[in-house]
C-alpha cells in the first residue's frame, strides 16, 4: 500500500540517515589517534567540522558564510585539528542560541605569521553571538572553565590550545558584548 503522506517523512528520514552517517564516519576520525601527521587541506577540515554540526545549525537556523581561499596542503595531526575546529564552531553555535539572525563566518586561507613573518594558514570561526566580556575572555583557555548554561566540560578550549601550540600555531580571540567572537587559529 502506498500512502502518499508519508512520503516527506521518508525524504527527512532518509536525508537524517545520511548526515548520521557522516556524523559517524567524523567521529571514527577523532578516535583514529595517529602517531603521524600528514599532508592536509584544512579547508576540508573545517568543512567536517560543520558537517557535525550540521544539524544544530539548521535547526537554530544559522546562516553560514563560507570564505575559503584553499591553500597548499598542511602537515598536520587531522584528528587534533578537527577537534580544535569542532570545539570553535560548537562554541560559536552556542553563543548564538539567543540571537536573532545568527551568523556564522569560517574561513580558512593562506597568511604569515605577523610576528616571525613565517608562512602559515589561517583558520577563523566568528559568530555573531553574545560576545563574552573581558573576565571571562581572560579565563577562556582554563581548563574546566565554562561560561555557557548549561555548562559544558569546559576543556574544549584548553585543549584546543594545547593542540594548537603542539603545532607551533597561535590562537587570537576578538569578542565583543552583544556583537559576537572571532577566534583566529594560525598553523
Amino acid at each position: 500500500a502506498s500512502f502518499p503522506e508519508a512520503r516527506p517523512y521518508l525524504a527527512r528520514a532518509q536525508t537524517e540517515l545520511v548526515r548520521v552517517g557522516r556524523l559517524a564516519k567524523g567521529a571514527m576520525g577523532f578516535d583514529r589517534r595517529s602517531t603521524r601527521a600528514t599532508r592536509v587541506h584544512l579547508d576540508e577540515i573545517m568543512e567536517s567540522a560543520l558537517s557535525l554540526h550540521e544539524g544544530r545549525i539548521r535547526h537554530t537556523h544559522i546562516a553560514i558564510q563560507r570564505r575559503y581561499r584553499p591553500p597548499r596542503p598542511m602537515l598536520c595531526f587531522t584528528g587534533e585539528i578537527r577537534q580544535v575546529l569542532v570545539s570553535l564552531v560548537g562554541n560559536a553555535i552556542d553563543a548564538m542560541k539567543e540571537t536573532a539572525q545568527p551568523r556564522l563566518l569560517v574561513r580558512v586561507r593562506p597568511a604569515h605569521d605577523w610576528k616571525t613573518k613565517h608562512p602559515g594558514i589561517r583558520l577563523t570561526v566568528a559568530d555573531t553571538g553574545a560576545g563574552m566580556s573581558d573576565a571571562v575572555r581572560q579565563r577562556i583557555f582554563e581548563p574546566f572553565f565554562t561560561a555557557f548554561v548549561p555548562p559544558g566540560a569546559g576543556l574544549g578550549l584548553w585543549v584546543g590550545q594545547e593542540i594548537v601550540s603542539k603545532h607551533k600555531g597561535s590562537f587570537k580571540v576578538r569578542s565583543a558584548r552583544n556583537m559576537g567572537t572571532v577566534f583566529v587559529v594560525f598553523l
